[in-house]
Formats: C-alpha cells, sequence, structure tokens
C-alpha cells in the first residue's frame, strides 16, 4: 500500500508530449506578441540582452519560414526565464496591447469627430497638436468627408480616411 501513493505522486508528475508543446508554443506566441509591439513599447518591456538581440535579429529576418525557425530560438529563451518574470511579461504584453487598443480608439473618435464636425473639429485638433499643419489637415479632411459620402454600407475604410488617420497619428507621435 505504501508504494501506490508513490505512484500517484510520480503520474501528477509526469508531463505530456502535448502538454510539453502546447507550452513551447505559447511561449513562442509570448515572443510573437512581444515582437509585435512597436518598438517604443517594446523598449519599455525588460526583456534580458540575449531576447533583446533575438527580436532585433526578427526585424531583419524577410523569410517567413526562418522567422517561424527563429521564434523557436525566441521561445527557446523564454523557456530559461523563470515563471515569475514569465508572467511579468504576459502582464507587459496585455498592458501595451490594451494601451495600443485604446490609442486606436481615441484616434478613431478624432477621425470621426473630424469627419463629422469639419473645420470647427479642425481647430480644436490643431490647438491640441500644433505641429500639424492647418492646409494639410484640412484638404484630408475633406477627401475623406468625400470619401466616405461615396463607401457604401459596411465597406472597407478609404484610403482618404487611412491616410487622415495616419497624419494624426504621426502628429500626435511627434507632438503629443
Amino acid at each position: 500500500m505504501s508504494d501506490e501513493p508513490q505512484a500517484l505522486t510520480q503520474r501528477s508528475e509526469v508531463v505530456s508530449r502535448s502538454q510539453i508543446k502546447r507550452e513551447a508554443e505559447a511561449l513562442q506566441q509570448l515572443g510573437r506578441d512581444i515582437y509585435r509591439l512597436p518598438k517604443r513599447l517594446r523598449a519599455t518591456v525588460r526583456l534580458n540582452e540575449s531576447l533583446t538581440n533575438a527580436l532585433d535579429e526578427a526585424d531583419r529576418i524577410k523569410n517567413s519560414d526562418a522567422l517561424k525557425r527563429h521564434f523557436q530560438y525566441v521561445g527557446k529563451l523564454l523557456r530559461d526565464l523563470d515563471e515569475q518574470t514569465l508572467d511579468t511579461l504576459r502582464t507587459a504584453v496585455q498592458g501595451a496591447a490594451n494601451a495600443l487598443q485604446g490609442d486606436h480608439t481615441r484616434l478613431q473618435g478624432m477621425v470621426n469627430q473630424l469627419i463629422e464636425q469639419g473645420r470647427k473639429a479642425s481647430e480644436t485638433v490643431l490647438a491640441e497638436y500644433p505641429n500639424l499643419e492647418r492646409q494639410h489637415l484640412n484638404q484630408l479632411i475633406r477627401n475623406a468627408v468625400r470619401a466616405e459620402a461615396k463607401r457604401p454600407e459596411g465597406g472597407a475604410e478609404p484610403t482618404a480616411t487611412r491616410k487622415l488617420k495616419q497624419y494624426l497619428a504621426s502628429g500626435r507621435s511627434e507632438g503629443g
């Protein structure tokens, strides 16, 4: 009877190959998530030197198969970290993703306001971000208003609206 509890504890410690693969894939996905962060946010995440170098190397890789192999290596580097550090990384990536989503939501709201209100809203935006050029902003707003009027219900976002969004994003990053 004394052998039975030992057998149970040994079985609970045995990890299946499938479980090991799932954990390795989760770490590779974490590496991809860190990599997909904009560089300015990636720099705020605390990584050791080897991980930072590996993510910088991933920027230079163009071949998708090579990138897949490289993220296997990144997953291997992440396996060497302790669980507390991995939890911190997951939290940091999730927080950065939430911040990006919030930025995108605010930017989309600003674009919608500019399209709906036109010149009145542009004055507010120009006061908040003085590095934007008034003439260029008004031209982008006019083009976006025209494109949105022609946009079919449920259609893709017009190019003019995307250009306006990109201009506002660049102005916010430079001045705000």
